[in-house]
């Protein structure tokens, strides 16, 4: 029986499918039929919390949470990652750069990257006790980290780069096909990093709240955010917001935000999901 219906995160499937992570209520999956089923932690029942997760380029299923997983590619079999820890880290994010490697964020723990069959920990104290809400990868290669104090940049050679970086509270990153990176926060709206340039987006400019919970761009171009009141659309020539009397439910919240392959946009709410 599923604890909560609220959709913590989306990740699309390479068969045009999606998988879901819901909060307190394990991880599932919808395929391009209409059929679904829900996944089990490792003791057999849905009590997980599964704020991330991410199909790599391989097939493999990577799971986050407080039993931070992954399943093989045509297996149904869970590898805990952090089994041989008295206590699994809490993964918040997770993210493949071009490399291969996938990235995992915790709450307080570090930074890992997975590759060549062996997880290995980023060595830098300044990213160990930080709460990683979201990892992105930029057009050079930087790998951007955000936290709950800021946002933190490394080097193809997982060195810091040392600059002024924004000190909001991260929630979500993205870097769009122009190579421009959007920084959703919480409370001070949407920022833009273009050229060594911050920017910022509120909603005295137009979008749905300044608390900023998921990021997505669409197979046309346009930049979907979502937020705590609704979601809001960023193209070159129009700025629209969408809640309750476009047909998203309850508070409007929008938890997660995810481009179908099949063209349109899923929409994961606190009751459920949209598309």
């Amino acid at each position: 029986e599923l604890r909560n219906t609220r959709i913590a995160c989306l990740s699309p499937a390479r068969n045009g499918g999606l998988w879901f992570g819901l909060e307190h209520s394990a991880y599932g999956f919808h395929d391009a039929r209409g059929g679904w089923f829900v996944g089990k932690n490792p003791h057999g029942d849905v009590d997980w919390d599964v704020r991330s997760l991410l199909e790599d380029a391989h097939g493999t299923l990577w799971i986050g949470g407080e039993y931070c997983s992954q399943i093989a590619s045509g297996t149904t079999n869970l590898q805990l990652l952090f089994a041989s820890l008295p206590q699994s880290p809490f993964v918040n994010a997770l993210f493949q750069d071009s490399k291969g490697r996938t990235w995992l964020g915790t709450t307080s723990q570090g930074l890992y990257y997975w590759q060549n069959d062996k997880l290995n920990q980023l060595s830098d104290p300044a990213v160990d006790s930080s709460i990683i809400y979201a990892l992105a990868e930029d057009h050079q290669g930087h790998l951007w980290v955000g936290t709950h104090t800021g946002l933190l940049c490394y080097g193809s050679d997982l060195q810091r780069v040392r600059g002024r970086f924004t000190g909001s509270e991260i929630t979500c990153l993205l870097v769009d096909r122009h190579g421009v990176l959007w920084i959703g926060t919480r409370g001070d709206g949407l920022i833009q990093y273009k050229n060594g340039t911050f920017t910022s987006l509120r909603k005295t400019d137009g979008l749905a709240s300044d608390f900023i919970l998921a990021l997505a761009e669409d197979q046309e171009g346009s930049l979907w955010v979502g937020t705590q009141d609704g979601m809001s659309q960023l193209t070159d020539v129009k700025f629209p917001t969408y809640s309750t009397q476009e047909g998203i439910p309850g508070d409007n919240a929008v938890h997660s935000v995810s481009a179908s392959s099949r063209g349109g946009l899923w929409v994961g709410m606190t009751v459920g999901a949209l598309y």
